[in-house]
């Protein structure tokens, strides 16, 4: 592949020492294709006091939206999140009768995942998974599940992408 061959490793940015193993993204760049690739870990939500999960979650946020504020604007940006959590109020849109996506823009009680839309917002992007049939991530106890894990991209490529789903339970 072209791509790989030609690939330069750009930037990379890992957080600070109290996000290590949380933040990650790399800035690829080989002729006129440029991605910034990056992953987001949150806590599960009762894994410590609230108020440090909230800290932690805020920290994760602010530098997420950092780095996409100081990505050149050529650069394409796919992100995986383990949210540890569901994104509120998916609201379906139709086109002709046929179901085109699933907004997570609702209302959210919980402010982790509110902040995380205004980001979204902010800088155009979108929740790939949600306007797929993509199936739940999370398999707990007593047959609970729920989708707690995403793919971050732009808003204008959506279109691009044919299927999205959990690949191995």
């Amino acid at each position: 592949n072209d791509f790989v061959n030609k690939t330069q490793l750009v930037h990379t940015e890992d957080g600070k020492k109290e996000l290590q193993g949380r933040v990650a993204a790399a800035r690829l760049s080989s002729g006129t294709l440029d991605y910034t690739l990056g992953g987001l870990y949150f806590p599960p939500v009762n894994s410590m006091k609230q108020k440090q999960y909230d800290e932690v979650c805020t920290k994760i946020i602010k530098w997420f939206d950092a780095v996409l504020a100081k990505m050149p604007q050529r650069s394409i940006p796919i992100f995986a999140m383990d949210l540890n959590q569901d994104m509120p109020d998916r609201q379906t849109t139709f086109v002709d009768s046929k179901v085109v996506g699933h907004s997570v823009y609702g209302k959210s009680k919980n402010s982790i995942p509110s902040k995380l839309i205004e980001v979204l917002k902010v800088h155009g992007l979108c929740l790939v998974n949600t306007y797929f049939d993509a199936g739940e991530t999370f398999y707990g106890t007593k047959d609970s599940k729920t989708r707690i894990d995403y793919v971050i991209a732009p808003d204008s490529m959506l279109n691009t992408f044919q299927k999205s789903y959990v690949h191995q339970r």
